[in-house]
């Protein structure tokens, strides 16, 4: 039997060796700061459809309770859509996503006017924990900081590469006019520029603008350098297109989610129309009826 060091060694050496090599997910997003982030885009975007399932910060209490997202076997914080064909970027002719269909299925009971206030905050709640993030994915070279962080021996390495920048498609839209104002391929390794995003305030919300970044009044075109086209890119296909066991969740989700999840789509017309209130008639015809 070896000693109780040689097993404190063995458990350090094995530890250090599952974390060699890791990278840190969190430093390959590209994080807006406010002001100005300058970027360089590279490759194609793809458009990702996801649910954020977890509570959060913004009113969402989440599908389940809070405690379930922490620890082993946790619930995932994100699942990708069911109803997205990622691959082909376009929705499926099949609708199977469940987080989907009782967001929908909130946003028609919430479409009633004679809703009791407990009744609409509760399909508010799930209209929040089921939404789906529609976000558009790309590759980019963050000019502040070029880099992600990787774990060697125990130790954070700078890898020089690309982050992921999540766009809205409202800033695809700016990108979109740039574009076609400069008659230019922003992504074009040699012939391409960079894009200022900067990041701001507008009554009190957070509010994104996107500009070229100029030399003397024109677009500066910004060539890759053989290092850069030499980084390998983002697989967002490969990333996100992964299956999820809604078996393992279903049942930890809040008793109202499942409930109404479980209502077949007659059940759920019956019960929200039967919710609706007696109809009145008027004076007019209650006079008549004297």
């Amino acid at each position: 039997m070896g000693s109780l060091m040689d097993k404190i060694n063995e458990r350090n050496a094995q530890a250090q060796k599952k974390s060699n090599g890791y990278i840190k997910n969190a430093t390959t997003r590209m994080k807006w700061k406010d002001g100005k982030n300058q970027i360089r885009f590279v490759g194609n975007y793809v458009e990702v459809h996801t649910h954020s399932i977890s509570p959060s910060s913004f009113g969402s209490i989440g599908v389940a309770d809070g405690s379930l997202f922490k620890g082993k076997g946790c619930l995932p914080f994100e699942v990708t859509c069911t109803d997205w064909n990622l691959q082909e970027e376009k929705m499926n002719k099949d609708r199977t996503c469940p987080f989907c269909k009782l967001y929908h299925r909130s946003c028609e009971v919430l479409k009633r006017k004679d809703l009791q206030e407990d009744e609409r905050k509760t399909f508010e709640q799930i209209k929040a924990a089921t939404k789906p993030v529609k976000k558009l994915k790309w590759n980019v070279i963050d000019r502040a900081a070029p880099f992600y962080l990787k774990v060697n021996n125990g130790v954070d390495e700078e890898v020089r590469g690309f982050k992921v920048a999540d766009f809205s498609f409202s800033m695809f839209e700016d990108v979109k006019g740039i574009i076609e104002q400069n008659a230019i391929d922003v992504t074009d390794p040699d012939a391409g520029i960079d894009i200022a995003v900067i990041k701001g305030q507008q009554d009190g919300r957070v509010k994104y603008s996107i500009q070229p970044c100029l030399e003397r009044m024109s677009v500066k075109l910004t060539p890759l350098t053989d290092e850069e086209k030499s980084w390998k890119m983002w697989d967002f296909v490969d990333m996100y297109n992964k299956p999820y066991d809604f078996n393992a969740i279903k049942p930890k989700m809040h008793d109202t989610f499942r409930i109404i999840l479980d209502m077949s789509d007659e059940e759920f017309k019956e019960t929200i129309e039967s919710t609706s209130p007696p109809h009145e008639e008027s004076e007019d015809a209650e006079s008549k009826k004297n």
